[in-house]
């Protein structure tokens, strides 16, 4: 990948395919605004956003003078970091199907590395795409300017996660906006579109119409076969 936007430690190959689990609403909301929404961490309901690994913390605690504290520096961080977050496989995830689409109407977005970062139409916007690294928060430490918003525990890592990602600087005024939004090309973004093993036929057909009048190139809109067995 040659965009600025992935010259960082979580480079990425180009394609690696990546895959958004969403409602049906939030897929209409793409095609229809062109928009993909970062939210900001403070406004995700995983206490792990933002924190830091205990040695890390404890380095920078004996460099500082012991004023800083994981709840400071965890909601510094999250009130200046926004995240659109993507499942890297290339096969389909039940268990994403049941966490982020969990209705009938369910859709996963499917998209490459590459062309998540060119889909993006704002070059001036300082967005990186990076993978989320599982790590033992007890025992690792980690370089300061490692992306607190890469981190996660261990038990998360059946995720997969890559992250387009900003990060505000601390000069930076906050807002109370849960996240912006950033325009995107969806023809250039995405492959194929899934719809969840339940979805009905109707629905089916709407997503197919929807795609077909929202973006100028064919792109596949199908039916998820995970829950049918192959000699069915």
């Amino acid at each position: 990948m040659t965009s600025s936007r992935t010259k960082d430690r979580h480079y990425l190959g180009p394609n690696l395919v990546l895959r958004r689990y969403m409602t049906f609403a939030r897929f209409a909301h793409l095609l229809l605004t062109k928009n993909l929404f970062l939210a900001r961490l403070s406004e995700m309901d995983d206490p792990w956003e933002g924190a830091f690994p205990r040695l890390t913390l404890e380095r920078l605690n004996a460099a500082d003078g012991g004023t800083t504290s994981q709840g400071e520096m965890s909601k510094a961080v999250r009130l200046r970091t926004f995240v659109n977050c993507w499942h890297a496989s290339r096969i389909e995830s039940m268990a994403m199907w049941d966490r982020y689409a969990s209705t009938d109407a369910g859709v996963c977005v499917v998209s490459t590395a590459q062309r998540l970062v060119n889909a993006l139409l704002d070059p001036h916007d300082s967005i990186r795409i990076g993978r989320v690294q599982y790590i033992d928060f007890e025992h690792l430490d980690v370089d300061d300017n490692a992306g607190v918003g890469l981190l996660k525990p261990i038990p998360y890592a059946y995720e997969r996660e890559v992250r387009l990602i900003r990060v505000d600087l601390p000069s930076t005024p906050t807002t109370e906006e849960p996240g912006y939004s950033v325009t995107i090309d969806p023809s250039a973004m995405i492959t194929s579109i899934v719809l969840s093993p339940r979805t009905r036929d109707w629905e089916l057909t709407a997503a197919k119409k929807l795609t077909e009048s929202s973006i100028a190139r064919a792109i596949p809109v199908t039916r998820s076969q995970i829950l049918t067995p192959p000699w069915i």
